[in-house]
């Protein structure tokens, strides 16, 4: 179980002036149409987080989640910039036990094997564990994530944004992808953006460039198209 405990301050992936500038627009320009920029930055954004199947923003998290007898424990949330406590069937383990192995992986490193409790089958030739039936006796509380732009010290990937800004280009002016055109209202704000069919489901409304940076950044177990 994943339970965000401090959410991020900010989840755009790109600043509105910054949108605006690439763009090609005043920094001026009507404030329908920064309205409507702004719609379309939350919305490429949410598309990415279910491409990627990952969560950019810097936030903290407590993950409930079983261990295999190995030295490694693997949280969902990445990259990991920290660990604050981890315990162990509500016991802490000591924070010099460990360390944080690989944060893009997600791993964390115990010098003693994270204890494998797994129910187990009794047969003729003796008693073996049943993988797939491990129980979830570790908790980790840790922090993840990336500082976005616009946040003071910003660690976000720039090939991240520029994915982005691509995305937000393409759905606004449909000048890339030569894919159908499709329509979006929200309150008064209406926008019109390209679909390309012959992108995967669910990718189908982002350009090439935009796919080709974020396919680098998904979690493939947990990417929802």
């Amino acid at each position: 179980m994943l339970t965000v405990t401090t959410p991020a301050d900010e989840t755009k992936l790109t600043t509105l002036k910054d949108a605006i500038r690439y763009l090609g627009l005043a920094e001026d320009c009507d404030v329908d149409v920064q309205a409507k920029i702004d719609f379309l930055i939350k919305a490429v954004g949410d598309a990415a987080r279910s491409y990627t199947g990952r969560e950019f923003s810097k936030q903290t998290y407590q993950e409930t989640l079983p261990a295999y007898g190995t030295p490694y424990l693997r949280v969902s949330e990445r990259p990991i910039i920290s660990v604050t406590a981890i315990t162990r069937d509500g016991t802490p383990v000591d924070s010099t036990s460990y360390k944080v192995e690989n944060p893009e992986a997600g791993l964390i490193y115990a010098e003693g094997n994270f204890t494998w409790f797994v129910a187990s089958e009794r047969t003729l030739g003796g008693v073996f564990p049943l993988s797939g039936y491990e129980a979830p006796k570790y908790q980790v509380t840790y922090v993840a994530g990336w500082l976005l732009p616009g946040e003071t010290g910003r660690t976000l990937p720039h090939d991240i944004e520029f994915a982005v800004l691509e995305a937000l280009r393409s759905w606004r002016t449909g000048d890339t992808t030569g894919g159908p055109l499709r329509s979006i209202k929200v309150g008064p704000v209406e926008e019109t953006y390209a679909v390309d069919s012959s992108v995967g489901r669910g990718a189908d409304e982002f350009p090439p460039e935009t796919i080709a940076i974020l396919s680098r950044y998904r979690i493939l177990d947990r990417a929802l198209v």
